[in-house]
């Protein structure tokens, strides 16, 4: 069983039990991330595409596990239109 946060697609389903390996409960799965832009300093609520690389090992970048370190990859089309009306400069 995997006890740490996770990310699996949105067409993701579970295999049976029987041939199911690792078991990732549906209450540490995300879809979305909060992601900091540099430059705005702002905090945008972003949606997870995928895990690119885990820092512990393939096998968690297999399994979509986020922990520290983690190199996700998001969808940020929406950030420029967001940024214009929702950052404010901070002091």
């Amino acid at each position: 069983m995997v006890t740490k946060a996770t990310f699996v697609g949105p067409g993701f389903t579970r295999k049976p039990p029987k041939y199911e390996r690792f078991i990732r409960p549906t209450g540490l799965r995300f879809t979305k991330a909060h992601v900091t832009h540099p430059e705005l300093k702002c905090t945008f609520n972003l949606e997870i595409i995928g895990v690119k690389k885990n820092p512990n090992g393939p096998t968690y970048t297999s399994l979509g596990v986020i922990t520290k370190g983690t190199i996700i990859e998001v969808n940020h089309t929406q950030t420029y239109q967001m940024s214009f009306y929702f950052c404010e400069p901070m002091i």
